[in-house]
């Protein structure tokens, strides 16, 4: 709508309707991952740019719009508001942070305490990589970092229990848990259920003694990151302040929010009127 302004603004390319549009490529499951590009395509490409600012202004720098208006181009005036979460919330930022910095990701990273193989490359990418999304999750919203920690948490209780039964979980099971929400009560015969189809998973006596000891420890800092984030509360949350009130200042101006993750949104969306 920020382009088009309403629903049939794209009638001459053959599309009736926008909102139907966006339907038929599964915008219903309010899930961006899940929409389909082959069918957003014709409207993508009806409204994508594919120049950049220096390259417009050298080539229609000069130019005029139908009515004789010279086309302009305003210099952008960049703003960084400032907000302070540590001052709503003493020492948190600290907290969360550093139990960040403190995980090892050894869940992620079975073939560093192989007793056979070397750590795999890819493997200490992909420990990396989990480490600093939450991080980056935490600084897009405290709302976005619990629900990444508690699927965390139930992968590694995954582990633990089936280093109990003598097993490690293997890449199909750790993609399978690490995506998924798992009550207590049934963990331990989901684990078991699942060990017999899984290929991958071999027994503990491969592996170093310390591994479930990393992964334990790990598990107490993710649980110490949702514990610490439990405290925050929409009603003293200072950056969606910050929004709110840069959003009351631009009046009926028209103003595009950028967000890097979907829970980030859904939080906007519900706390924003």
């Amino acid at each position: 709508m920020l382009v088009a302004r309403h629903e049939k603004a794209f009638t001459g390319i053959g599309i009736d309707s926008v909102t139907d549009l966006f339907k038929r490529a599964g915008a219903n499951e309010r899930d961006p991952e899940s929409l389909d590009p082959d069918v957003l395509f014709p409207l993508a490409d009806a409204v994508g740019v594919r120049r950049d600012r220096r390259f417009i202004e050298k080539e229609y720098g000069v130019q005029q719009f139908a009515d004789g208006t010279p086309v302009r181009f305003p210099t952008p005036v960049l703003k960084t508001p400032r907000y302070d979460l540590d001052a709503a919330h003493p020492g948190l930022v600290t907290t969360v942070v550093d139990a960040i910095a403190a995980l090892t990701m050894a869940r992620y990273r079975s073939s560093a305490f192989h007793l056979a193989d070397g750590e795999s490359t890819i493997e200490t990418q992909l420990g990396g990589l989990l480490r600093s999304g939450i991080l980056k999750r935490f600084e897009s919203c405290w709302y976005a970092c619990p629900q990444t920690v508690e699927r965390m948490i139930g992968a590694h209780d995954a582990f633990l229990e089936a280093w109990k039964q003598g097993r490690v979980p293997g890449g199909d099971l750790l993609r399978s848990v690490a995506g998924a929400d798992i009550d207590d009560a049934g963990l331990g015969a989901w684990v078991e259920a699942q060990l017999p189809v899984d290929r991958d998973a071999p027994d503990v006596s491969e592996f170093k003694p310390e591994y479930e000891g990393a992964v334990a420890a790990d598990r107490a800092q993710l649980e110490a990151i949702r514990d610490a984030l439990a405290v925050l509360d929409p009603k003293d949350d200072p950056k969606l302040a910050a929004l709110r009130d840069l959003l009351e200042a631009m009046h009926d101006q028209k103003v595009a929010v950028s967000a890097t993750y979907g829970a980030t949104v859904r939080y906007l969306d519900e706390h924003l009127p």
